[in-house]
């Protein structure tokens, strides 16, 4: 099997040689990347790394729950300026030839918002975007943190493949009740292995998939 063979046929519930690997089988890289990833690497999944509006505002320091409680028509303004941040890469990767995107959603734990907070100002938001990438076959939603993350909010999100740090509090098992479909973590478990170093490529290259 080629690496693309063997990812689509662990997302598609089939058989693959051997568990597909983020970082050798899928490969994740800026928009801008995607034209020398696909030229170096034919036989794999390449997916555009593209940061959800909470990723984007967290890596931007800015606080945006704080502004839309002490200003709402100012912080939805900025709300919407960075969905749409999004979901312009969302397209430039979609027409850039990439197999799917890798969504990165950093900052639905405990620490860093309220259920409440990113239940009612975020999860619908990332649920369109998601959306709006289909129908390509290798969407990959990457829940980011150690942190006990609302894997139980964002379990049915629209994607092929759902990943996540498995060093939290959940397990594939646990998950696989939640929802259908591929499972990407760093556990021999899951049915797409993602590797502590890929899980680390990804999360660094934020700089380059934010501006």
């Amino acid at each position: 099997m080629t690496a693309r063979d063997r990812t689509l046929a662990a997302i598609q519930g089939g058989e693959p040689d051997r568990i597909p690997e983020v970082g050798t089988d899928i490969l994740a890289v800026p928009v801008d990347r995607l034209a020398d990833a696909r030229r170096n690497n034919p036989d794999a999944v390449i997916l555009a790394i593209v940061h959800s509006p909470l990723t984007r505002a967290r890596i931007r320091n800015q606080q945006i729950f704080d502004l839309l409680e002490s200003d709402p028509e100012s912080g939805n303004t900025e709300l919407d300026a960075l969905v749409m941040a999004s979901q312009i890469q969302i397209n430039d990767a979609i027409h850039g030839g990439a197999d799917g995107v890798c969504y990165v959603i950093e900052g639905a734990y405990p620490s860093a918002s309220t259920p409440m907070q990113y239940g009612g100002f975020l999860l619908e938001r990332d649920r369109a975007l998601l959306s709006s990438a289909n129908p390509a076959p290798a969407n990959m939603v990457l829940i980011a943190g150690e942190d006990e993350p609302y894997i139980d909010f964002v379990s049915d999100l629209p994607a092929a493949i759902f990943a996540w740090d498995a060093r939290s509090s959940w397990t594939p098992t646990q998950v696989r009740e939640l929802r259908s479909g591929a499972l990407a973590a760093n556990s021999s478990d899951a049915d797409i292995l993602l590797t502590d170093r890929a899980l680390q490529d990804i999360l660094g290259a934020q700089g380059a998939t934010c501006l």
